[in-house]
């Protein structure tokens, strides 16, 4: 395949303008503040609705739908991304239809006449409504989002802006670390880009300098430079300073290096990529010194790849991976439609990343999931991205840009940050504390529009702080990173990630395996079609994550998708297994069915063989014809009455009324319950009267009647037996059957005593007492308490933590969820100087009831 090497932007240079962050919401800041502002006229908005496309099932339908329609191996490769957009603009509009239709019908119920105009491509409707409607509008079911359909100024070249815009630092929490000191420094960033401008003043003080901190692998250019601005861009994000009178980098005292792999006409070869992969892990040729970076920036993709897993530079990430360098590619901007991931970013080893605007709403051109090389969430995390401020080639200074290309850099300069303030932390340390503690966006849980969520550096170094500050006493569990993976056969292999959480000291050991699967209905057969493999991963000190490679065989049989499984066993090193320690892995195949007759209906699924070729057929590969010989207009396959005259009334059952109901009653005799009832006599939809059905006349029929003769208007249950007379206490613990959850049990009423994990609600409050306070830690170095729970209501538990004093102080905090980590959580530094006193005990309180600890 001819792969083209585009990069993931689109920048624009747009006037001025100031924002001020706001929380996301139903209805979006600017056009709730209008509302209360009490203005009444009509207002242009864009409805937002989360509904959508089941885009699993429509990569299953088409692979199918290509068989059917190419048999040529070659002509489907080239037919496939064609097909697919086609069956999914067909999903969207359906999708779309119905969210239009709801919407008008909500307008005209109110009175008001607009024209409801589809945007099917973003899921949404543009319509003009009254003021007064909108909040019942967003009201609607499925609704996500009401906002402002604003006017947006054209792009403006060659023009610096003159109002600076912070949201985009200030959303990824970095200003909490800076306040902290810690801004990058010894820690060294890498871009393979278009180049860098090394002459702008916010970049030239911080490129390490030297001849192992520049790669032009065309030799046009000795010295760093920047054919077209896209890497200068990119650069500024992660490590600008603030020559210009405002912050513009992630961490402005960290160095970098660059390779520039576009040539000066902007094109790129496969071998000069290779070559600057290399590079970057060696950059001066000498294995024995150590002058690779911590982090390697990608802000391109390959062009033409969308849902495709390309493997051209899985080797080369991996080794990179392996070296403790942490790769971050852009998402890719070929969004809105689903399963849009590209190559390398959908690599399972890089860290793919989604852009955002200062709203906090998916960029809408952003690459969406699932990952084509996993079936996994793609992209990994979100980051500003859309309309940022960040530098530019010289003598343009600065610039305001949008695309994936530019959320890449705030992970990347998000990770300098939190790799200066924890220089022991691995890479698999740090990518787990921005996933684990990303800001969920979109669909609750992580999804394939925002990843994990919108990256929270603070959040994630409080994990850090609180892993790393203790010692890191946990050795870990184990698990798969999903427990489902899957993967087209012609993918030279899956990648499959092994997680350690819940702690990461010393060196442990687990023992992976990919076998045959007994149990699959569709099972996988061991060397024709996936390579099957035994070994011992063996995790480091602080390593929280695996990759393993397990091959893929492309055959040409013409098969089901197949399933293999794979398993984790035998933890050593004081690690244990998780709920997650086994998971399937489900082979896509892509191999037309045989097909004799030429019909379209592949031999396996033909009813009707030796259909000439070219008739039309159905969906068994029968013509009309060879499935209706008496022309009723139902197949012999399906008739129930054959031999009916050509031209009568038949039912879907091919039979007429005739044959279908011979007492006349409407009701076919097949289903008829009371044949013989009086021709016009009322019945129900078994062919019975009133009187055949309830003869004591108390609403249930004779067939469910367990209690028949229950006088009429007797209240009865289901069965038709009368129902007790007032309330009773069963259990004479003083409370009746309408108070007591369990009027069988004397220890169960409301106000018992709750018992912890017995699996019963003793205090009937609709909840069993499961809160677990599994650390309760004050770490006096750090004037900090670390407290960590669990509840069986999970993330739903919104749990408080109470901190009580030796002296009867106390206060109490919101805990924060951590769902990779499946506990809630909290940490406060200096928390004796900033609350007075220190902590002896703590109380974490939830919906079911509380729990407490000494600390």
């Amino acid at each position: 395949m001819r792969i083209q090497i585009l990069v993931a932007a689109l920048a624009l240079a747009l006037a001025p303008v100031s924002y001020a962050k706001a929380p996301p919401a139903t209805l979006s800041p600017d056009l709730q503040a209008q509302i209360e502002s009490g203005y009444q006229g009509s207002i242009r908005v864009i409805v937002k609705f989360s509904d959508g496309v089941d885009f699993k099932q429509l990569r299953k339908d088409v692979n199918r739908l290509l068989k059917q329609q190419y048999p040529d191996p070659k002509e489907r490769k080239a037919a496939r991304k064609a097909l697919k957009q086609s069956e999914l603009l067909k999903a969207l509009r359906k999708a779309s239809k119905g969210n239009a239709q709801a919407v008008a019908k909500y307008l005209r119920a109110k009175g008001a006449v607009s024209q409801v105009k589809e945007l099917w491509i973003a899921n949404a409707v543009a319509v003009e409504v009254p003021a007064g409607l909108i909040a019942g509008l967003a009201a609607l079911p499925g609704v996500e989002e009401v906002y402002l359909d604003a006017e947006v100024q054209g792009p403006v070249t060659g023009t610096a802006p003159t109002a600076p815009t912070y949201w985009n630092l200030d959303m990824t929490g970095v200003s909490a670390l800076w306040a902290l000191g810690y801004t990058g420094g010894g820690v060294v960033v890498a871009t393979m880009d278009t180049g860098a401008d090394a002459s702008h003043p916010d970049l030239g003080p911080r490129w390490r300098g030297g001849s192992n901190s520049w790669l032009d692998p065309y030799g046009q250019n000795p010295a760093p430079a920047d054919s077209t601005g896209h890497g200068t861009q990119v650069l500024g994000l992660m490590v600008a300073g603030d020559a210009g009178g405002y912050q513009v980098g992630m961490a402005p005292d960290a160095q970098w290096i660059a390779a520039k792999i576009f040539d000066d006409s902007n094109t790129a070869t496969l071998s000069a990529i290779h070559a600057a992969f290399q590079w970057v892990l060696d950059p001066d040729g000498n294995p024995a010194t150590a002058d690779a970076p911590d982090i390697l920036n990608n802000s391109w993709v390959l062009n033409g790849t969308e849902d495709q897993c390309v493997q051209e530079f899985a080797f080369d990430i991996a080794a990179l991976k392996e070296a403790e360098i942490a790769v971050v590619f852009a998402g890719g901007n070929y969004g809105p439609a689903p399963a849009t991931s590209v190559a390398p970013a959908n690599d399972p080893a890089a860290v793919s990343v989604g852009a955002v605007d200062y709203y906090e709403n998916l960029y809408y051109k952003s690459s969406r999931g699932p990952g084509a090389c996993d079936g996994g969430i793609y992209p990994h995390l979100a980051a500003p991205g859309a309309g940022v401020l960040t530098t530019d080639r010289m003598p343009g200074f600065y610039n305001i840009v949008s695309g994936t290309s530019f959320a890449a850099p705030h992970v990347s300069g998000g990770m300098a940050i939190l790799m200066g303030a924890f220089p022991e932390a691995t890479v698999s340390q740090i990518e787990t504390a921005l996933k684990d503690n990303a800001a969920d966006l979109g669909e609750s849980g992580a999804d394939n529009d925002f990843g994990h969520g919108l990256i929270d550096l603070w959040a994630a170094y409080q994990q850090l702080d609180a892993e790393l500050g203790d010692g890191g006493s946990d050795p870990g569990v184990f698990g798969f990173s999903m427990t489902d993976y899957s993967v087209d056969e012609n993918v030279a292999s899956l990648a499959v990630t092994v997680t350690r959480s819940g702690g990461s000291a010393g060196e442990v050991s687990v023992d992976f395996a990919a076998d045959v699967d007994p149990g699959a209905t569709d099972a996988a057969t061991a060397d024709a079609d996936f390579g099957p493999m035994a070994e011992t991963l063996v995790f480091a000190d602080g390593e929280t994550s695996r990759m393993v490679d397990v091959s893929i065989v492309d055959d040409d049989l013409t098969e089901a998708d197949e399933d293999f499984r794979l398993s984790l066993s035998n933890p050593q090193g004081g690690a244990t297994l998780g709920a997650s320690a086994e998971a399937v892995a489900t082979i896509l195949d892509d191999d037309l069915p045989a097909d004799e007759d030429g019909d379209g209906v592949g031999d396996a699924l033909d009813q009707c063989p030796g259909t000439p070729a070219g008739a039309t057929v159905d969906a068994d590969g029968c013509s009309a014809s060879q499935l209706d010989a008496d022309a009723d207009g139902v197949s012999d396959a399906l008739d129930q009455c054959p031999g009916t005259p050509a031209g009568a009334s038949v039912d879907a059952d091919g039979c007429s009324a005739s044959q279908l109901d011979g007492d006349a009653d409407g009701v076919s005799d097949a289903l008829d319950q009371c044949p013989a009832t009086p021709a016009g006599a009322t019945v129900d939809a078994d062919g019975c009267t009133a009187s055949q059905l309830d003869a004591d006349g108390d609403g249930v029929s004779d067939a469910l009647d367990q209690c028949p003769g229950t006088p009429s208007g007797t209240a009865v249950d289901e069965y038709g037996c009368a129902l007790p007379v007032g309330p009773e206490d069963a259990d004479g613990d003083g409370f009746t059957v309408d108070q007591d959850c369990d009027d069988a049990d004397a220890s169960v009423y409301p106000g018992a005593t709750e018992i912890r994990n017995d699996g019963i609600d003793q205090d009937c409050d609709g909840y069993d007492l499961s809160i677990n306070i599994t650390k309760a830690a004050y770490q006096a170095n750090q004037d900090k308490p670390v407290v960590l729970a669990t509840s069986d209501l999970e993330g739903a538990a919104a749990l408080t933590v109470t901190y009580h004093g030796a002296a009867g102080e106390s206060l109490t905090r919101n805990m924060t969820w951590n769902a990779k980590m499946s506990r809630w959580q909290k940490a406060i530094r200096d928390f004796s100087s900033r609350f007075g006193f220190v902590p002896v005990s703590v109380t974490v309180a939830g919906p079911e009831g509380s729990a407490t600890a000494p600390m």
